[in-house]
Parts: structure tokens; sequence; C-alpha cells
């Protein structure tokens, strides 16, 4: 039996899929297939990884967008941007709901330590990593290694068992491949420049 094709998110821009949504809320799906994948994963990370839980609140966030798209407004950020401010004020909800609730102090470093970023940010990595079935297996492990998880070019080559001139060949492949996709470029920027910081980190580190 043949597998039914998995609906590909729309490549039209914000705006004018907020038009579409506007003039007809049945077309609020396509914001919907957007972004639903990034949101999910934002929420996922931030609920202990909890499929169940992230399910629930990504449900919410997309009723309470569709409900409120008549009053959407142009201010200057994207659309997920929007989307990923709802999940966070759905995020802080569900840990004052707990039981277990912990003081608002914990809340907001959960929600605004090292793993959240900007939300903008951290919702354009998320289209940056959806978008590695582009590369090579060996294109995809470097990337991974190195913007992920963060490893230096010589620890990669030591644990992949390459040398470091090859783990820079297929970053360097990578990054051409990357760069010339528009919609990944502001994403690509951000892990950039994060990159950099990080290497100067580590200079500094030697140097001391």
């Amino acid at each position: 039996m043949r597998q039914r094709p998995v609906p590909q998110p729309p490549r039209d821009d914000d705006a004018t899929l907020i038009e579409r949504a506007k003039e007809a809320t049945s077309a609020f799906g396509e914001l919907y297939l957007k972004y639903v994948r990034g949101i999910y994963r934002y929420v996922f990370e931030r609920v202990g990884k909890s499929a169940e839980v992230a399910e629930d609140i990504t449900q919410d966030i997309f009723i309470r967008a569709w409900r409120g798209i008549g009053r959407f407004a142009d201010r200057g950020y994207s659309y997920g941007t929007y989307l990923t401010t709802i999940a966070r004020n759905l995020l802080v909800n569900h840990y004052r709901r707990r039981r277990d609730a912990a003081p608002l102090d914990e809340v907001e470093a959960v929600l605004s330590g090292p793993l959240a970023e900007r939300p903008e940010h951290a919702f354009l990595i998320e289209r940056f990593w959806d978008s590695l079935g582009a590369l090579t297996p060996a294109e995809r492990e470097a990337v991974t290694l190195h913007y992920r998880d963060e490893l230096l070019v010589s620890a990669i080559a030591e644990r992949l068992g390459k040398s470091e001139n090859s783990v820079k060949i297929s970053l360097s492949r990578a990054r051409k491949k990357l760069a010339e996709r528009p919609e990944l470029r502001d994403a690509f920027e951000v892990l950039s420049s994060r990159d950099t910081a990080r290497s100067s980190r580590s200079k500094r580190r030697e140097d001391e």
C-alpha cells in the first residue's frame, strides 16, 4: 500500500499567508504547516521532553493564534516570533499550574537560560536543523557536532576518526549549500556569530 505524502510547509512569505488567513480562516492551515514543527520542538525542549505535554501546549498555541489572526498586526517580526511569544506565556502558565510549581524565578531560568536563547533565534535555529536533509551524511554529522554539540574541529576529527582537514571540508561544503537558501540565511548568521563567540572564548582560555 502506498504511503500518503506528508504535507510540505508552504514557501510563501508570512505576510502573504497571514493575509490569506485573514480573508478565510480555513487558510490558517498554511501557517500551521509552516510553523508547527518548530513550535512543537521549542515547547518539547522546555517541558522535560514530554511529548504529551508538548502536543497539548502546541495545540493551545495554534488555537490562540487562529482565534487572534484577525487582530494580528505586522510589527516587524516574523509570525514565528509571535507564536513563540504565545508559547512562552503558555509555558509560564503550565509551570504555575503544577502542584509542585517552581518559584517564578526558576521558571524564568528554564525559559530564558542558554537553551531558550531569544525566541526569534530559537525558532530560526529550529528551521535550520530541519533543513539538514539537503546535506550528505558526512556534512550533516559535521554540522551537528560543530553547531549543536559545540565541538571544535579538532574534537570532531578525533570523534569521527578523520583528519581535521576532512572535517573542515565537510563544514565548508555544508555552509555553502545552506547559505544558498535565503530562508536559512538569518539562522545561519545566528549560528555563525555564536560559533565566533565560542572560538573567542576558547582562545582566551588558551591564553590564560
